[in-house]
C-alpha cells in the first residue's frame, strides 16, 4: 500500500472567522461541539433583532406596598374594561388595587394561611378563586362570597305500614340540596318486608314511611332507594315543607343518578380552576368536576347540569392542572394533566356528551387518556400558547400539539433537549410558575431549592431558549393600566411590592447585575492540527453604554487553554445640548442645559492577538450599573500557519 504524502498548506492562508447571527444557550453540547452559533453561557440576556444577544430587561418596585407579604395575586375585569389586582397577603386578606394605587381591603371572606397556590379565572362578571385549601371563592368586584355548605340530613327513620318483616331488603339515603349542589348522602338506612317493592299494592295502604331531620338552608330533598346495601338510585325529591315520604312502590328509579359520594352545597375544595367549554371545571386530588351552563355557571350539582368523575382511581396518580385546549382534529375538549411520584404522570381529555331520555337530561363524561407518560408537578408552569401546552416535569419541558404533516393526531415532544442539564440541575420544580409574554415564554424557578431565583425562557419566535436570568419570583401576572400600556409583572418570593420587569429599566430594583456571553470553544480548522496565527479579533456593540469586557480564550500550541487578551470597553455616547427659546423653539446651544444623550447605532471595538491557536473562544461581559449592549458581531481575523503536529500530541 503506497501512503500518500499528507496534504501541505501554504504558509499564508489568510483565516477569517465571522459570527453574525447567534443561537441560543446549549449546555447539552461540550464547549468544542457548540461551535460558532451557540452559546456556552447567556447569562442575563436576551435574543432580539433576528438573532442578536442583548443587555436582558430590568426590575423595579410597581404600585404601593401592600399590608404584609404577596401569597398570590390575579385580575378582575371590570364592565369598563379596567382591570383591578386582586392580591392574597400573607394574613389571608384579599385586597384591590387599580393602575398604581394603594391597596383596598375586600371583605367578605378570608383564606387558609397555609394555601401557597392560587388560581384565578374570570367568568362574566365573576372571579373564581381556588387554592386547594378554601371552598371555591367568588369576587363580583365588590366583595367575596363562599357558599355554606349544607349538612347531609340526619335522624332517619323507616316505618312499615301494613307491610310485615321478611326477608327483602329496602334500604334508603337522603340527601339535601341548596341552590348550587347536593349533600352527600345521609346514612343508610335499611327495613325488611315480606314483599319485595316491586309487588307492594299502593291501594292496600302497603307502604314504608321516611322521615328525617331539617338541615338549615335546604331547598329541597332527595331520596335514593336501592335493595341492595350501597347502591342507592335516586326515586323521588320531596320540598322543604315536608320532612316525610311515602314509598308505595309506584316511584320509578331513575338509573342514571346514584347516590353522590362527595358535598357540593359549599362547592368543592379545588385546586385549580378553569374556564372551559361554557362551562368551569375544577379538579382535586383525584375527582374532575364541571358546572352547568348559563345562569348554572359555577354550580357543580348534576341537577343543574354539572357533575363529577374519579380519573385515575387506583393509578397512583393526583390531578395536578385542568384547562381548555383541543384534540387532535380540533375540537374543543377539557385537558387534565397528572403527577405521579416520579414527577411526569398522563393526560387527559374530557368531553361530554348530553342525552334526553324522556324529560331526563343525562351528561356522560367521555375521558380518553393520551399515550406517553407527560404529566406535570407544577400547577402553574403549564402554559397555554401558540396553540400548544408547554408542559413541565421532572423529564425537562414537553409540548403538546398537532404532529407536523400528520392530521388528527397530538403529539407531545421534549422542548428543553438543548438545556437538559441546566433543566435537570432544577429543584422544587413542582414550584415552577410560568407566562406567555411578547412572544416569549417565561418560566421562574429554583437553583438553590430556597425559593424560585431564577428565570429562563423560550424565544417562540427564533425557536432559541434563554438561560438564565438572575432573578425569581413566585408567579407572574400580566396587566392592562387604565391608559392601555401592558405590564409584566412579577409576585415577589418575600415583599409587599410587585416588581415590574421591563426592557425600559436597567439594573435589578437599582442595583446592577452581571451579563455574560460566551461561544462555544471554535476550531480553527476540521483538522486539529491545523493552527492559525491570530492577528485581532473584533466586536461590533449595538448602542453600548457603561463598561464591557471583551475577552478572547483560546487553545495554544502547547495544549494550554487560556485567556489570551481583554479589550474593555467603555460606551461611546454623543450628546446634543438643546435650549428652548421664547416662542417654544428647540435650539442646539453650548450651554449647560439638559443635554440629550443617545449612544451610537454600531460600535467596532478591536483588541490585537498575535496568538497561535487551534481553537478560539469569545466572552463578552459586564457588570456595569448602567450597562446596556447588543452584540452584532464578533470576528477574528489571522494566517493560517504551515502544519506541523505538535510534539506534545504524541505525548497525551
Amino acid at each position: 500500500m503506497k501512503i500518500l504524502p499528507r496534504r501541505r498548506i501554504k504558509s499564508k492562508i489568510p483565516w477569517k472567522l465571522i459570527i453574525d447571527t447567534f443561537k441560543g444557550l446549549a449546555s447539552l453540547l461540550d464547549d468544542v461541539i457548540l461551535g460558532a452559533k451557540f452559546a456556552k453561557e447567556a447569562l442575563n440576556l436576551i435574543l432580539v433583532q433576528d438573532g442578536r444577544w442583548k443587555t436582558r430587561w430590568g426590575t423595579a418596585y410597581y404600585g404601593s406596598q401592600l399590608p404584609g407579604n404577596f401569597v398570590a395575586c390575579g385580575i378582575y375585569e371590570n364592565v369598563d374594561g379596567t382591570q383591578e389586582k386582586i392580591a392574597i397577603g400573607a394574613n389571608g386578606k384579599a385586597y384591590k388595587s387599580v393602575d398604581q394605587e394603594n391597596w383596598t381591603e375586600i371583605t367578605g371572606a378570608t383564606f387558609d394561611i397555609a394555601a401557597t397556590k392560587y388560581n384565578f379565572v374570570q367568568s362574566v362578571r365573576q372571579l373564581y378563586i381556588s387554592n386547594g385549601k378554601d371552598r371555591l371563592t367568588r369576587y363580583n368586584g365588590t366583595n367575596l362570597t363562599r357558599y355554606t355548605p349544607l349538612s347531609a340530613p340526619t335522624g332517619l327513620g323507616l316505618t312499615r305500614n301494613v307491610l310485615t318483616a321478611g326477608s327483602y331488603n329496602n334500604y334508603y339515603k337522603v340527601t339535601a340540596l341548596n341552590e348550587v349542589g347536593e349533600t352527600q348522602g345521609s346514612a343508610e338506612v335499611n327495613l325488611s318486608t315480606n314483599k319485595p317493592r316491586n309487588a307492594w299494592l299502593p291501594g292496600s295502604s302497603e307502604y314504608l314511611t321516611l322521615t328525617w331531620s331539617a338541615v338549615t338552608g335546604a331547598a329541597r330533598y332527595q331520596i335514593y332507594y336501592a335493595d341492595e346495601s350501597g347502591k342507592e338510585l335516586l326515586l323521588a325529591e320531596t320540598s322543604t315543607t315536608g320532612l316525610s315520604f311515602k314509598d308505595d312502590g309506584t316511584f320509578v328509579q331513575n338509573p342514571y343518578f346514584s347516590c353522590p359520594e362527595g358535598d357540593t352545597t359549599g362547592a368543592p375544595v379545588f385546586k385549580m380552576i378553569a374556564d372551559s367549554g361554557s362551562r368551569l371545571w375544577g379538579i382535586t386530588n383525584e375527582f374532575v368536576y364541571w358546572s352547568g351552563t348559563g345562569t348554572d355557571l359555577g354550580v357543580f350539582s348534576e341537577f343543574y347540569g354539572g357533575g363529577y368523575q374519579p380519573l385515575i382511581d387506583g393509578t397512583g396518580e393526583n390531578l395536578e392542572w385542568v384547562g381548555h385546549f383541543r384534540n387532535g382534529k380540533g375540537d374543543s375538549v377539557t385537558t387534565v394533566l397528572t403527577r405521579n411520584k416520579a414527577g411526569i404522570g398522563s393526560i387527559w381529555q374530557i368531553s361530554l356528551e348530553v342525552t334526553t331520555i324522556a324529560d331526563t337530561t343525562i351528561i356522560v363524561p367521555n375521558p380518553v387518556k393520551l399515550p406517553g407518560p407527560i404529566g406535570t408537578v407544577a400547577m402553574l408552569g403549564v402554559i397555554d400558547a401558540n396553540d400548544s401546552l408547554y408542559i413541565p416535569n421532572s423529564r425537562g419541558m414537553f409540548s403538546l400539539n398537532n404532529k407536523v404533516n400528520v392530521q388528527n393526531i397530538l403529539s407531545t415532544g421534549e422542548l428543553s433537549g438543548n438545556i437538559r442539564p441546566s433543566f435537570k440541575g432544577l429543584k422544587n420544580i413542582g414550584n415552577m410558575a410560568g407566562i406567555w409574554y411578547d412572544s416569549k415564554l417565561f418560566w421562574t424557578a429554583s437553583e438553590s431549592g430556597n425559593g424560585n431565583d431564577i428565570m429562563f425562557g423560550l424565544d417562540t419566535e427564533q425557536d432559541e431558549w434563554l438561560w438564565k436570568w438572575t432573578i425569581g419570583f413566585k408567579s407572574f401576572l400580566e396587566i392592562t393600566e387604565s391608559n392601555g400600556t401592558t405590564k409584566l409583572l412579577g409576585i415577589p418570593n418575600n415583599g409587599d411590592k410587585l416588581i415590574e420587569i421591563s426592557k425600559n429599566i436597567k439594573g435589578d430594583l437599582g442595583k446592577p447585575f452581571y451579563q455574560s456571553w460566551m461561544s462555544g470553544l471554535i476550531p480553527v480548522d476540521d483538522d486539529p492540527t491545523v493552527f492559525a496565527k491570530i492577528q485581532e479579533a473584533l466586536v461590533e456593540l449595538g448602542r453600548p453604554a457603561g463598561t464591557i469586557y471583551f475577552e478572547i480564550l483560546g487553545l495554544s500550541q502547547k495544549g494550554n487553554f487560556s485567556s489570551i487578551a481583554t479589550k474593555q470597553i467603555t460606551g461611546n455616547l454623543q450628546t446634543i445640548e438643546f435650549w428652548t427659546g421664547d416662542l417654544g423653539e428647540i435650539t442646539l446651544k453650548d450651554e449647560e442645559d439638559a443635554p440629550v444623550t443617545y449612544s451610537q447605532a454600531s460600535v467596532p471595538s478591536a483588541r490585537k492577538v498575535k496568538k497561535t491557536l487551534r481553537a478560539i473562544q469569545f466572552h463578552i461581559y459586564s457588570n456595569s450599573a448602567d450597562a446596556d449592549f447588543t452584540i452584532l458581531k464578533v470576528l477574528a481575523k489571522g494566517m493560517i500557519k504551515k502544519m506541523k503536529t505538535p510534539s506534545n500530541f504524541y505525548k497525551q
